[in-house]
């Protein structure tokens, strides 16, 4: 087991004791050990939504979809942080440098996105 992962799997005890600033310690060890972490930034990422850290969400959002492009929650999760006024800029410019690959994926985003940069 690498340190890396022994800290993740001590962040989720911490979790289920509800001990959510001693999970989030662990969870920043974990990913300054290992940054190519994907679950430890998934973890990370929840847990500052669910307290509406949003700030502190949205980066490791953007990490998740750097190591997993697929992966449609993160999007998901940085749009719904993203659509309020002060970032519709950020979210507009993130939308268009995906556009061809949701495309090519999938169709029915090719309206959305041309809706969206008209």
């Amino acid at each position: 087991m690498t340190t890396a992962f022994a800290y993740f799997q001590r962040a989720r005890i911490y979790l289920t004791l509800a001990q959510t600033p001693a999970a989030l310690r662990d969870l920043d060890q974990s990913i300054a050990l290992n940054r190519d972490f994907l679950d430890a930034y998934q973890a990370r990422a929840l847990i500052y939504n669910a307290a509406q850290n949003y700030d502190q969400a949205l980066p490791d959002y953007d990490r998740i979809v750097e190591l997993d492009p697929q992966n449609f929650n993160s999007y998901y999760q940085r749009g719904s942080f993203m659509k309020r006024p002060a970032n519709i800029q950020r979210l507009s410019t993130i939308l268009h440098r995906r556009s061809s690959w949701l495309q090519t994926k999938h169709p029915c985003w090719s309206l959305a996105g041309q809706l969206i940069f008209i």
